[in-house]
């Protein structure tokens, strides 16, 4: 994997493809060589094995920023535990709903479509986005 630093020194994903992009004049070949990397001020980064975990309980998430171990640049990962039962489940999934960046409020617009819509088949009233959604939250207690 490639990085480049930005302003602010941290390191960020750069593609070979964004490479050639900023650097159209250039024909790059395929394996960028730690030589033509340092002249474009690139980093490569391996990535490290995953770590021993519990699939039923744990899961992995990769690293923010790559470390510095042994002289190389490696992208490592993160342990995080599954939520289990309770309030902070509760809230882990409330939040999951609210996060826009995440697939959850794309698939709850898709089923408030699909219950409308079985229910004018059915010749019932449609329901509210508020009434789905205090549905849905009733749904996670």
């Amino acid at each position: 994997m490639l990085y480049k630093r930005n302003q602010d020194g941290e390191l960020q994903r750069y593609s070979l493809k964004r490479l050639r992009e900023d650097n159209s004049q250039v024909s790059f070949p395929l394996e960028i060589t730690d030589a033509l990397a340092q002249e474009y001020d690139l980093v490569k980064v391996a990535r490290a094995p995953e770590p021993f975990h519990d699939p039923e309980t744990q899961m992995l998430e990769e690293a923010d920023q790559p470390e510095l171990v042994d002289g190389a640049y490696v992208l490592g990962w993160v342990v995080l535990d599954r939520v289990g039962g309770g309030a902070s489940r509760k809230a882990y999934l409330e939040g999951l709903l609210e996060d826009e960046l995440s697939l959850s409020p794309v698939l709850l617009k898709v089923a408030f479509d699909q219950e409308n819509r079985l229910r004018e088949l059915e010749q019932r009233p449609a329901v509210s986005v508020a009434q789905f959604t205090q549905f849905v939250k009733n749904q996670i207690d």
